[in-house]
């Protein structure tokens, strides 16, 4: 089960589902905590692809989304594959920024309002004025 952020993970994916988004990319953080074990990945991805799902994503577009396990501070398949997950490199799995590359863009028009307007107004305060 996915520690503390579990609820956090269901509450942002059902948010982000929401307001549109359509497209994930899934980083599993602080591998090299878990010394880069496949079995924990595996199990962390599980509940990963579940709380997409209870977010309302179909089950074919949860299992579409990339989880990529990485570690931030070393650099673990941030840019490059990590020398410490064979295991993922040998699944041809990309790394964060592969997968993020291959994101598309939106096709829905600049002009066409989105589900959620926002404003906001701040204050401004000109001096001498």
């Amino acid at each position: 089960m996915i520690c503390d952020g579990a609820m956090t993970l269901v509450f942002g994916s059902l948010a982000a589902v929401g307001l549109g988004v359509r497209q994930f990319v899934v980083a599993l953080n602080k591998m090299d905590a878990v010394g880069h074990d496949e079995k924990q990945f595996r199990q962390q991805e599980a509940e990963v692809r579940k709380a997409l799902r209870r977010a309302g994503l179909a089950e074919k577009a949860a299992a579409a989304v990339p989880v990529v396990p990485v570690a931030g501070g070393p650099g673990d398949n941030l840019a490059d594959h990590s020398g410490h997950m064979t295991w993922y490199e040998k699944l041809q799995g990309p790394t964060l920024l592969q997968a993020l590359d291959q994101c598309r863009s939106s096709q829905q028009p600049a002009q066409q309002p989105g589900p959620l307007a926002t404003k906001l107004l701040l204050p401004v305060q000109v001096p001498g004025a």
